[in-house]
């Protein structure tokens, strides 16, 4: 919530897009003031960003999934054998990706402030664009792993938009875990490998079904927090009776339990990444902010990526068991996250608007951002 609107409620709240750039205009020009940006500007601001921005945006987040998950597929269609690779070294490939997109996640969003974003977003693409190209033509493990190394490099730029530091950590791992592993476990239920790639299109479908429902209901409902336990929540459950299903029988049963899992993992992703951008100010701190917090996520694919293990096949005690406890950790870290917000915010409370002013200039309180008293966190939702 703004420096300047902190104590606005009720219903007649802006949408939460036209919310954030007044926020992030209000706070980031000192020289603005506190005054609210101009309602027609912010609409015509939006409108360019809908219609130039977010098509393109899409289309590049869509290959950069791709691109990295895509192992999991491969694997079906044969590349352990054709490339001579152990399962420990499939494991390994995995792992290497995550390191270098770790490390490089906060440093690419420094020069994403330093340079234009359309140079480096560019530079970025260009550059894993080359990397996949040469990972199709890879003969061995050497390859295979410098290649993954490479595209976790320029990839690490691409993503900074995530979450509060244990809660990224913490779902990460059964989302990269499930990403990897979840061809191997549909064609474990007796399909051939095309069979099995197949299967897992109605999965991801209802995955990205889901993640609009949740965004839509969430920016409707202008409602955070709920949006982010509740899928989470109902992660948790499948992953449970997936683990409790008495294999082999009941595939129907088995392969009904994948779809829920992406179903409540990504749009609770999603929400999450709205949720911090309320709650962190002004924009080189979230720009930074957000980029740690998805490079600390990122270690949890270094988790992910070697938890299911094969010679748990076809049950996964490891990664099944792992990824709901780290679920279950990551909604009560939400629930922390939020009591703490809350206790802040009284704290907060417990000075007057007019005090605060006395004791700090207009640009103390912008320059503070929101460790600034008139800063209120989002508990809730947006109106919180």
């Amino acid at each position: 919530m703004t420096l300047s609107d902190h104590s606005t409620t009720g219903n007649g709240e802006k949408p939460a897009m036209d919310q954030q750039l007044e926020h992030a205009i209000v706070s980031d020009n000192p020289e603005s003031g506190s005054e609210p940006f101009d309602t027609k500007e912010v609409k015509r601001v939006t409108r360019k960003i809908d219609l130039r921005l977010l098509p393109v945006l899409t289309i590049l987040y869509l290959l950069c999934y791709m691109d990295r998950g895509n192992m999991g597929n491969a694997r079906v269609a044969g590349m352990n054998d054709d490339l001579g690779i152990t399962p420990g070294q499939y494991n390994m490939a995995l792992t290497v990706f995550f390191v270098p997109d770790t490390l490089f996640e906060v440093p690419s969003n420094i020069m994403l402030k330093l340079m234009r974003p359309s140079l480096w977003i560019a530079f970025l693409v260009i550059s894993w664009g080359a990397v996949m190209i040469c990972q199709r033509i890879v003969q061995n493990l050497g390859g295979l792993v410098t290649t993954r190394a490479l595209l976790g490099l320029f990839e690490a730029g691409f993503f900074p938009a995530s979450t509060s530091f244990s809660v990224n950590a913490l779902f990460s791992i059964p989302l990269y875990g499930f990403l990897y592993t979840a061809p191997t476990i549909i064609r474990e239920l007796g399909y051939e490998s095309v069979e099995a790639q197949l299967l897992t299109v109605p999965v991801y479908t209802t995955a990205t079904i889901s993640t609009i429902i949740v965004a839509w209901l969430a920016d409707r409902r202008k409602r955070r927090w709920p949006f982010i336990v509740f899928p989470y929540a109902i992660s948790f459950c499948r992953l449970i009776g997936l683990l409790s299903i008495p294999h082999p029988r009941f595939l129907g049963l088995t392969y009904a339990f994948l779809f829920a899992v992406p179903a409540g993992i990504y749009p609770g992703v999603i929400t999450l990444i709205s949720w911090v951008s309320h709650n962190l100010e002004p924009s080189w701190k979230r720009a930074v902010g957000t980029a740690l917090c998805v490079g600390l996520g990122n270690l949890g694919g270094i988790v992910g990526s070697n938890i299911f293990l094969v010679r748990e096949s076809p049950r996964y005690y490891t990664g099944c068991g792992v990824s709901f406890s780290c679920i279950g950790l990551a909604i009560i870290s939400g629930i922390v996250l939020r009591a703490a917000y809350m206790a802040q915010n009284r704290k907060r409370d417990l000075m007057s608007e007019d005090e605060i002013r006395e004791k700090y200039t207009d640009d103390e309180l912008v320059r503070l951002g929101d460790r600034s008293q008139l800063f209120r966190y989002v508990t809730w939702g947006i109106e919180a």
